[in-house]
């Protein structure tokens, strides 16, 4: 795993520490567990540029509904990525 993405990671999970510490106070937040998917928009260098995603209460969404709706999410970023004339993922990945 990239060290940018650990680092991310970590600093996610100390912000959520937050979070549930707050959780317990009058401030009135609420953790709830989220499942979601995503998928890059690229532009004209392969750069990602936006992603889209799916995402919702853990409690509606199964992991199988996810991954049933994960080619969907995909072709649709996919699409937009054409659509503001950039190079789709399979391109870099490919040459890459």
């Amino acid at each position: 795993m990239p060290k940018e993405t650990v680092g991310q990671s970590k600093t996610l999970f100390r912000g959520l520490s937050i979070l549930k510490a707050c959780s317990g106070s009058r401030s009135g937040l609420t953790l709830v567990e989220i499942a979601g998917i995503s998928a890059p928009v690229f532009n004209e260098l392969a750069a990602p540029v936006c992603a889209l995603s799916m995402s919702g209460p853990g409690v509606r969404i199964a992991e199988e509904v996810l991954m049933r709706h994960g080619d969907a999410v995909a072709q649709t970023a996919n699409q937009a990525t054409q659509l503001v004339g950039g190079i789709p993922q399979s391109h870099w990945v490919t040459y890459d």
